[in-house]
């Protein structure tokens, strides 16, 4: 239980909340062009 056993739990646990905030973003960057696919499939295709 030394500063190593420390610097390693402060390390793994700041690598998880990157790994999700990373998703989130990339959710955020990446859920205008799912929406538009959607759309495009749900309402176009029929049309054609």
């Amino acid at each position: 239980m030394g500063p190593a056993f420390f610097a390693l739990v402060l390390f793994g646990f700041y690598s998880i909340l990157i790994f999700l905030y990373a998703r989130f973003f990339l959710l955020l960057w990446m859920l205008p062009g799912l929406m538009e696919k959607e759309f495009y499939l749900k309402y176009k295709l029929p049309l054609l």
